[in-house]
């Protein structure tokens, strides 16, 4: 049975509990801080008090609608309070007739369906090729070269600098998450400097397996490792090649500390990898573009339908 709650979770885990269970959907869940919302057709358990279950109990609307209808209240929720009571349940919502609710949620759900799959794709990608197990195998040490490079943030003249954190490298699937703009006057630690095409390796947690390779000039955390390589397109190869589900197992065999669990460079380098021949990672280089131009425009199909359920909300309140 799904456990939810509130933020942006919403399915914290599962249990085989019994009682507790509402067993009545669909409903409405309304985080009473963020005023988030979710529609739920399914039974659950619930593990917040910030988190309003919310029924349809007028035959003039239907649930699925006001869901959407609610998606275009706006407050100012920058305040830690609880809204339901002092603003959202007071909020006058349009309601059209029956029929014109029905076209709506069937547009709606139209649209919600192109960026599902979309989702999906994006969500379900990770760089990989088959490696030949004839290809010579050598130290990690001799194919990257570990970046040792440090600033200090506040020291710099820069305005504006580009950090990556742990945060920022999605697990496991070796992209970006969040800004990366940063005002370097806001960091007084030691960060370590990366350039275009490096390989930044998650050293912390290395279970989470958070391998990225750099697009641009910047600062990361000292819990991130920087290997370079001679140039961008090997750096691509080699990339599929660390957080390949293989090599992170070998990874995690030399972690220490148990409650901050960690690898290190001098347990990485001696990790065998492949020397792949010069015409076989043009082929890899070739394939890993067009399945990148792939990701990209599934992205750009999430924008683009995700602006079209914006633009129809804003219709349903006259905007």
């Amino acid at each position: 049975m799904p456990v939810l709650t509130a933020g942006k979770s919403f399915i914290k885990g599962y249990t085989n509990e019994t009682d507790g269970i509402f067993t009545n959907p669909p409903v409405i869940i309304f985080d009473d801080f963020t005023t988030s919302t979710k529609y739920v057709d399914f039974p659950f358990k619930v593990k917040s008090s910030a988190m309003k279950i919310l029924k349809l109990k007028s035959e003039n609307a239907k649930l699925k609608f006001i869901f959407y209808a609610m998606q275009g209240v706006k407050f100012d929720t920058t305040e830690h309070r609880r809204y339901w009571i002092s603003l959202f349940s007071q909020e006058k919502i349009p309601l059209p007739p029956l029929d014109i609710q029905k076209e709506i949620v069937e547009e709606l759900e139209q649209y919600q369906k192109v960026i599902d799959g979309a989702q999906q794709v994006v969500d379900n990608y990770k760089p990989h090729f088959e490696i030949d197990e004839s290809w010579d195998k050598v130290d990690l040490s001799e194919i990257v070269i570990n970046v040792r490079d440090s600033v200090i943030p506040n020291q710099m003249s820069e305005s504006t600098v580009k950090y990556i954190g742990l945060d920022n490298i999605k697990k496991g699937k070796g992209v970006l998450t969040g800004a990366t703009d940063c005002d370097p006057r806001s960091i007084k630690s030691s960060k370590r400097v990366f350039k275009t095409g490096d390989i930044l390796y998650g050293k912390l947690r290395p279970n989470l397996n958070k391998v990225y390779v750099a697009e641009f000039d910047g600062i990361c955390s000292t819990d991130i490792l920087a290997f370079r390589l001679q140039d961008y397109h090997k750096s691509l190869v080699y990339h599929s090649i660390l957080i390949s589900d293989n090599f992170n197992k070998k990874v995690l065999k030399g972690i220490t500390g148990s409650q901050l669990p960690r690898t290190s460079f001098n347990h990485m380098k001696s990790i065998k990898v492949p020397i792949i021949p010069s015409d076989f990672q043009k082929q890899i280089v070739e394939r890993l573009d067009s399945e990148k131009k792939i990701i990209e425009g599934n992205k750009k199909l999430i924008e683009i339908y995700s602006k079209k359920i914006e633009n129809r909300i804003n219709k349903i309140w006259g905007e």
